[in-house]
C-alpha cells in the first residue's frame, strides 16, 4: 500500500498497548495503601477446592521464596511480594515491555477461619501452590 491508506501495525498496537497501560495503572493505583507501596501487578490466580483442602495456584515468574510473605487474619488470606526488574541493574534501554515488576499483593476471604498450621505452600518453577486444610464439621 501507499500514501495515506498504508497502516502501521505496530504502531497501532502500540497505541492500543499504551492505553491499556493506563487503565491499569489507574486500577492499580486505586490498590494502594498506607504503608505499603502501590501495586505494580496483580498476579493470575486459580482456586480449587477439594474434600479437604483449599489450593491456590498463583503465577509469580520471577519472584523468589524469600520474597513472598503470607499474612493470615481470621479468614483472610493475604499473599504479598516483590518481583525486581531484571533490566534496571545492568542498564540499557527497555524496546518493549510485557511483565510489570515491583510490589503486588491479592488477598482471599475463606468461608472459615484459617489455621496457620494447616497452610502450605510451595514455589516451583514461578508458580506458588498453597494448601489450606479445612474439615467440615
Amino acid at each position: 500500500m501507499t500514501g495515506d491508506h498504508f497502516i502501521e501495525p505496530w504502531q497501532e498496537f502500540g497505541d492500543v498497548f499504551r492505553r491499556a497501560e493506563h487503565i491499569l495503572g489507574a486500577f492499580l493505583r486505586r490498590l494502594e495503601g498506607p504503608g505499603r507501596p502501590p501495586v505494580a501487578f496483580v498476579p493470575r490466580c486459580d482456586i480449587a477446592r477439594t474434600a479437604r483442602e483449599y489450593v491456590f495456584r498463583m503465577a509469580v515468574p520471577g519472584v523468589l521464596e524469600e520474597d513472598i510473605d503470607l499474612t493470615i487474619a481470621e479468614n483472610v488470606l493475604t499473599i504479598r511480594g516483590e518481583r525486581e526488574d531484571p533490566f534496571t541493574p545492568g542498564g540499557g534501554e527497555l524496546i518493549h515491555r510485557e511483565f510489570r515488576d515491583g510490589y503486588f499483593e491479592r488477598s482471599f476471604a475463606l468461608p472459615f477461619p484459617i489455621q496457620p498450621d494447616k497452610v502450605r505452600f510451595q514455589l516451583a518453577d514461578g508458580v506458588l501452590f498453597l494448601r489450606i486444610e479445612f474439615f467440615e464439621g
